[in-house]
């Protein structure tokens, strides 16, 4: 073959450089130096955080409690152990220059240990971790488990020891002059914001926590206040003129003043006038002004009929209406008041007496009077008081109350009495004869026997077992209308005889039967050193009687009462004072 004119290389390679590494290799050579080193690092981290793993972070504390080194279930331990006795202590609030404390467990107030120190510990690959271990950990506070309910509660308990109530602006008179007690603000607990306040701070101090307020505002504030410092001074500064029917009275400055007062009304101050103090400074300084009402009463005229006297009105000044006209004129320039008398009904008006039909005699019954002047005396006397004695409709009469009391100054003379069986003398003795006429009337028209009693020996001038006593204190003669109408009663003494009638309109018909004596019994003579002993002869013989009563009201012919009353008498036996003689040789 022939040549060319560059002639081919004496060796097959001769004509290639020498070989050398590419970028390519290079790279892969550092990534795997790279790769190497990264793996004996990793090696040392993983190895390093593994011997941290179960252990807290140096110059770690929770809420001031160390925990540096521990594990988590020391540390839980020592945080526990270390806040026991913050958790359980009393937690102050102040506000402004007030203070109270709540209790913990009270208001929801605990604390989580577990789940405070959980995360503190364990393997991880976190820088940070690291880091804490390396560098030194942090300060933590506890976590807290709240009930907000409870604690709102805890903090609406305290918090009126916490608040300031404001203070209302008032008026006072003294020595006839107005004194201004100034308006205050107050402070209030904000309670939403006091429940935030113990929530983040509770167990981040212990030191008191502040709680947020709020300014309370008084009702009466100073502005009400001043105007009715100037409102008083006008009514104390001048007397007031009351004009009334037909005179004038001057009240003084010094006796408005004394009655002035004032009185808090939807933020504002009213003032007042003492309506007493008025009406008597109006009734000091006129003549006759009064005129008082009378009440209607039955009175019996010289035919022995009753008859409605009284039921005039009167005329009366009204102390409320006294102090609204003077206090009204008193902040007017001629500071005169116009004041009328008002007119006043009586209690008891002619029409209250009409209505109870008292207009005919229901029942009438007398029983015949003793020798004794004294005695009859007595009788008079109680009989004066019983008249005009009336008795509406469902009102209980009551002998010892319509005549008494029994005594010398009422007008009762000492006569006989009986005495637990034995005759002696007493102040009102006959008012037993007083009670028997009077039961009897209230017996016949028709009246429910509420207390009587028999005498315990029966005298020929009553009707036998129809008949009572009276001993002032323990017994009393009572009985009860429970008619429609009033009893009126009217009581005198004539004829040698003891008289009682009952006034009304006749409602019952009225039945009544008395049985045949029984059990009858002779008298003995009976022997007694009794003090205040009265000899006396033997008199009725004792016995047992019935008596029976039927009462029916007339127009219905319903049966009201039905009953019987038995009593058993003992004999009049004779007395004798002194000892019993002893039997002689002849009576044996």
């Amino acid at each position: 073959m022939a040549q060319g004119a560059d002639e081919s290389p004496e060796y097959p390679l001769e004509g290639f450089e020498e070989a050398r590494p590419t970028d390519r290799s290079k790279r892969l050579r550092v990534v795997l130096i790279v790769a190497t080193i990264v793996l004996v690092f990793a090696a040392i981290y993983v190895a390093v955080q593994a011997s941290f793993a179960d252990k807290v972070p140096g110059g770690t504390s929770i809420s001031g409690i160390d925990v540096s080194g521990m594990t988590q279930d020391e540390a839980t331990a020592a945080v526990s152990e270390g806040l026991a006795s913050r958790v359980t202590a009393p937690v102050q609030l102040v506000a402004a220059d007030s203070r109270a404390e709540i209790d913990p467990q009270t208001a929801g107030l605990s604390i989580d240990p577990e789940r405070t120190t959980s995360g503190l510990t364990g393997f991880t690959l976190s820088p940070a971790r690291l880091i804490e271990h390396l560098g030194g950990g942090k300060q933590l506070d506890v976590h807290t488990s709240i009930d907000r309910g409870a604690l709102r509660e805890a903090v609406e308990t305290v918090a009126e020891d916490l608040s300031t109530a404001a203070a209302d602006g008032f008026v006072t008179i003294v020595d006839g002059q107005p004194i201004a007690t100034a308006a205050q603000d107050g402070v209030d607990v904000d309670i939403d914001g006091s429940v935030d306040a113990v929530v983040e701070n509770w167990m981040r101090t212990t030191e008191p926590i502040e709680v947020p307020v709020v300014t309370a505002a008084p009702v009466v504030t100073q502005e009400a206040t001043d105007a009715a410092v100037q409102q008083a001074q006008t009514i104390v500064s001048a007397p007031v003129w009351v004009e009334i029917d037909g005179q004038r009275a001057e009240i003084p400055e010094d006796v408005i003043g004394t009655a002035l007062t004032y009185q808090t009304s939807a933020g504002q101050l009213v003032p007042e006038l003492d309506a007493d103090v008025m009406r008597q400074a109006v009734i000091d300084r006129t003549t006759k002004l009064e005129r008082e009402p009378k009440d209607a009463f039955f009175a019996f005229n010289k035919k022995n009929k009753p008859k409605i006297r009284g039921g005039q009105t009167g005329q009366v000044l009204e102390g409320t209406a006294v102090a609204e006209q003077v206090l009204a004129a008193a902040q007017t320039e001629d500071r005169t008041a116009q004041v009328a008398l008002t007119e006043s009904d009586p209690e008891v008006t002619k029409a209250d007496l009409k209505a109870l039909g008292i207009k005919e005699v229901v029942a009438e019954f007398s029983t015949p009077l003793t020798s004794e002047p004294i005695r009859t005396i007595n009788i008079r006397n109680a009989g004066e008081k019983l008249t005009g004695y009336l008795v509406k409709p469902g009102d209980t009469f009551s002998l010892e109350k319509a005549i008494g009391p029994v005594t010398v100054e009422n007008g009762y003379k000492e006569a006989g009495v009986v005495v637990n069986g034995f005759h002696t003398k007493g102040v009102g003795g006959g008012l037993s004869q007083v009670a028997t006429t009077t039961y009897n009337v209230g017996f016949f028209a028709g009246m429910v026997d509420v207390e009587h009693r028999p005498h315990t020996e029966w005298f020929s001038r009553y009707p036998e077992g129809r008949e009572a006593t009276i001993f002032t204190g323990s017994l009393d003669m009572k009985w009860r209308n429970d008619s429609p109408h009033g009893v009126l009663l009217r009581s005198w003494v004539a004829n040698g005889r003891y008289y009682v009638q009952a006034w009304s309109t006749k409602f019952y018909e009225v039945e009544t039967t008395t049985s045949p004596r029984s059990n009858v019994r002779a008298p003995t003579t009976v022997y007694t050193k009794a003090q205040g002993c009265v000899p006396s002869g033997a008199g009725n013989s004792g016995f047992t009687v019935t008596v029976s009563r039927k009462v029916t009201e007339i127009e219905s012919g319903k049966v009201a009462i039905d009953e019987k009353n038995t009593w058993t008498y003992r004999p009049t036996n004779a007395i004798r004072c002194g000892d019993k003689p002893k039997p002689s040789d002849d009576d044996e």
